[in-house]
């Protein structure tokens, strides 16, 4: 669940939605006993002249083409036998529980659960299930997905079984049958956050245990915002896709034909099973091209790209660049991204990159990578703490200094120096050389030392360097880090669960962040105030195009 109660995932060997007999549709009765057991309402659980019928067949063509099961076998057969031993020692148990189950149930009751507990196929158990999953009545061999004219021919049997009873009329039956299955594939949504989910599952099964997640049932209340983590897949998509176009066209397109990826007219690809949403991102199957335009096919829609759309690739004539068969360009970079409540350090959206069916690696929580001038504000954070104060003045201007047993030299990222300035103008320039000659001066082994106060568990080498970010942090540890400044000086472990409850509700655990004081809280305001000013007049300053609050 996300922070507002909404359901958002789900993790489950078996998708099942219970319903009640009351909620059951007559004409899913009738359809069911039609084609499954023609007199359920009659028989005690075993159909005598059904069983006779069936044998007779099967002893004319010397192997089993007919059976003879009744809704009330199959239950038992579901709940207590292994359905694919079709021995007649395991048919004559399905027949005595079945007589067990009359015995004890009443008719709706037993259709009920018989309802609840079929099979049909994709891990759909149910017949709930089954209807959000797709439209229509299945086991696996008449999926609809994997075989639809086997689906629709056994969708118009259950038809003429019904019209032969007498349950629907001949006009109604023929309506029907001229209609097409009618498919709306909705497969279960666990695309919003997969990353963040991919860590919750992790924690849980090593916490509780396999069976308990996926089969006994877990209640996870978590941290996660919903508009936030949109906003985060949204914002990654959205800038990745413009540096890949900054980069210009690689070319190079996996082929659906060349590469041996499926037909032309029958490729399906894994983004076309949801919603297409207004500004996602999926992938699209060139279909056909010319000079003038090619015709792209994303699922049941067909876009047309023009001449126009290709000049940033530097081509005019859309034949120049694809061929039918293509599939998008897709960014060949990597992002990701972490969002922290920073009172209470819930994690609130978290990106680990740009596909989770592509690469489950999240570089979120597991890689690291330097994070160059960022560093900088243990830097300051260092030498506020030492008594250094924003309007202290420092050089800068070229030095060398020894660092590790060698000469180093920092340069400034534009190649100028501006003399004395204040260590406020320093940072929100981002000035190299005084930040490295800062760090020189309250000692490079306490700077790493304010870092690992501020959560950093990364190896930290003691040399100068280290004051540009040349180091590798992982990106949870280095936000939750800047968690401290707005936060008076102290932080809160980021964390993803609120609670965790068993199915029916009593509690397994609940959050209680451990807190860490980490530098006062003058020098937090002071540093806060110091990092508004990077938005106001500094290097970060085209953010202020947001009209947020620094």
């Amino acid at each position: 669940y996300a922070d507002d109660g909404q359901l958002v995932g789900s993790f489950a060997l078996q998708r099942r939605i219970l319903m009640t007999y009351e909620q059951c549709p007559k004409i899913l009765f009738n359809a069911v006993t039609s084609i499954e057991d023609q007199h359920f309402e009659e028989h005690w659980g075993i159909d005598f002249p059904r069983i006779a019928g069936a044998m007779v067949r099967n002893v004319i063509h010397r192997r089993i083409t007919a059976g003879a099961s009744t809704i009330t076998m199959q239950l038992a057969g579901n709940l207590f036998l292994d359905r694919s031993d079709r021995t007649f020692r395991r048919k004559s148990q399905e027949m005595l529980l079945a007589l067990q189950i009359e015995r004890r149930y009443t008719k709706p009751q037993i259709f009920t659960m018989y309802a609840n507990q079929v099979y049909l196929a994709h891990g759909n158990y149910g017949f709930a299930a089954a209807a959000q999953f797709y439209f229509g009545k299945s086991v696996t061999e008449f999926s609809p997905i994997a075989n639809p004219e086997a689906a629709l021919n056994r969708r118009n049997l259950v038809l003429r079984r019904m019209e032969e009873e007498g349950k629907i009329s001949s006009a109604d039956a023929a309506n029907a049958k001229k209609m097409p299955l009618g498919l709306h594939i909705q497969y279960p949504r666990n695309d919003l956050a997969p990353y963040f989910f991919e860590d919750i599952r992790k924690y849980l099964e090593a916490t509780y245990g396999t069976e308990a997640v996926h089969e006994r049932g877990l209640r996870v209340y978590t941290t996660l915002n919903v508009k936030m983590q949109r906003a985060a897949n949204q914002a990654i998509r959205d800038g990745l896709h413009s540096y890949d176009r900054r980069h210009g066209w690689r070319g190079g397109l996996p082929n659906l034909i060349k590469d041996n990826l499926g037909k032309l007219d029958a490729y399906e690809d894994d983004d076309w099973r949801h919603a297409i949403e207004k500004g996602s991102y999926v992938t699209g199957l060139v279909v056909a091209v010319d000079d003038k335009s090619a015709t792209i096919k994303i699922g049941q829609y067909r876009a047309l790209l023009s001449s126009q759309d290709m000049v940033w690739t530097g081509k005019r004539k859309p034949s120049e660049l694809l061929k039918v068969g293509d599939l998008a360009q897709f960014s060949i970079q990597v992002a990701a991204m972490i969002t922290i409540d920073n009172p209470t350090g819930e994690i609130k959206a978290m990106v680990g990159g740009y596909s989770f069916e592509d690469s489950k690696f999240n570089r979120a929580t597991q890689a690291v990578r330097q994070v160059g001038s960022s560093f900088k504000v243990y830097v300051y954070a260092d030498a506020l703490e030492k008594g250094f104060t924003p309007f202290d003045t420092i050089l800068d201007a070229p030095f060398s200094t020894m660092s590790g047993g060698n000469l180093y030299s920092p340069r400034n990222y534009d190649e100028k120096f501006e003399g004395n300035i204040t260590l406020r103008r320093a940072l929100a320039g981002s000035r190299n050389v005084p930040a490295v000659k800062l760090a020189e001066k309250v000692g490079i082994s306490t700077v790493v030392d304010e870092a690992r106060r501020f959560g950093i568990s990364t190896p930290l080498p003691p040399y100068l360097p280290l004051a540009l970010g040349a180091a590798d942090m992982r990106l949870l540890e280095h936000v939750s880090a800047f968690t401290v400044f707005p936060d008076d000086g102290i932080r809160i472990d980021p964390h993803m669960i609120r609670r965790v409850a068993t199915y029916d509700g009593a509690l397994l655990e609940e959050a209680h962040p451990a807190i860490h004081e980490v530098i006062s809280p003058e020098v937090a305001r002071t540093m806060t105030a110091m990092l508004e000013e990077v938005i106001q007049f500094g290097t970060g300053i085209e953010a202020k195009a947001l009209n947020r609050p620094a």
